[in-house]
């Protein structure tokens, strides 16, 4: 994320978020971020990050709910609070399903967003349905691709998502999405001539978690078909993550995450007919962290990853500092929040 081998201070993450319940089925909720991430921004950003009106009508076995303006995303079982260091279970989440490269794309919408929670006996039932634009921000063209010679605008975003707990301790999930984006600009590959495409997306995921009171066990996998000038292309990945309380305030985790950039692809042969290296087809990231939580508003955390191949790695990054198949990366985050 900072295209350097050496120490850097350039990860940093702010939110103040405020709730206004003044009818007890409506309430008004938003949140604002400041965020520095590396190479990945140009410059420090500063914006909102969720703004929106939620209406709540309570059923006789659950709720549904509906909410208009900017939402969080909810595809998968970290995507709502992974920019809360409180709420994710590491500093870096698995590139296999959170890409940060792609983080615009995946992290919020404007638009409308149906919700239902249904008590169905001991096993409670979960649904939404999300339409609208996705908040693609001013570097998402030097993230996808390296460079900022395009200009890419959200046309849709459809995302479904189910969740459901079978039994004591169990959550299973699975969602689906689609959406469209409109580029225009010269493209980095190709003749320089100002060209207008468009680029369809269509991703399917799926989760399953299981908790008790010192283990957590997650496991998620993912399919992603993107559709444009160049062709059709799906990526897959996954990862499986155990998680143990040592205490109360201290907690390890242990993860392996793999991603192949093209599934049709995975030893990275088209990559050597480039003159390439085959490993930029791969990613794969041995995880180790821990967090220390010492009460309700101070957390430190360490975390070490172990890494083969760089596809899940931007290209604004991979293309100039990335020279190895094998690397290391070390992040070291302290945390406060406070409430009021």
């Amino acid at each position: 994320m900072t295209g350097s081998d050496s120490t850097s201070y350039q990860l940093q993450e702010a939110l103040a978020n405020a709730s206004w319940r003044f009818h007890p089925q409506w309430r008004l909720q938003g949140q604002a971020i400041y965020r520095r991430m590396g190479n990945l921004t140009e410059d420090e950003t500063l914006g909102i990050d969720y703004l929106n009106l939620e209406y709540r009508a309570p059923l006789a076995n659950g709720t549904v709910s509906a909410e208009l303006g900017r939402f969080k995303s909810d595809g998968g079982f970290y995507s709502s609070g992974r920019d809360s260091a409180f709420s994710r279970p590491t500093i870096l989440l698995p590139q296999s399903i959170y890409p940060e490269g792609l983080r615009d794309a995946s992290l919020r919408l404007d638009g409308l967003r149906l919700k239902g929670n249904h008590g169905l006996g001991e096993q409670p039932l979960s649904w939404s349905l999300s339409y609208g634009e996705s908040d693609l921000g001013d570097d998402f063209s030097r993230q996808l691709y390296g460079t900022d010679t395009q200009d890419i605008d959200s046309d849709y975003t459809f995302i479904a998502r189910l969740g459901w707990v079978p039994a004591e301790s169990w959550e299973l999930s699975a969602s689906y999405q689609r959406s469209r984006t409109d580029t225009t600009g010269i493209a980095p590959f190709g003749p320089p001539v100002v060209t207008t495409s468009s680029s369809k997306v269509t991703a399917w995921l799926a989760g399953a978690r299981y908790m008790n009171a010192r283990w957590e066990w997650v496991a998620e996998a993912q399919r992603y078909t993107t559709d444009n000038a160049r062709g059709e292309q799906t990526a897959i990945g996954g990862y499986l993550q155990g998680g143990y309380l040592i205490r109360d305030s201290l907690s390890a985790k242990l993860r392996y995450d793999i991603y192949y950039s093209d599934k049709e692809d995975r030893d990275g042969d088209r990559f050597v007919e480039r003159g390439r290296e085959p490993w930029r087809a791969w990613g794969k990231d041995l995880t180790a962290a821990l967090s220390w939580q010492w009460n309700s508003q101070w957390q430190v955390s360490v975390e070490w990853h172990l890494v083969e191949g760089t596809a899940w790695v931007t290209p604004l990054i991979s293309s100039s500092s990335l020279g190895e198949e094998h690397w290391q990366l070390w992040m070291l985050q302290l945390a406060y929040q406070w409430r009021w």
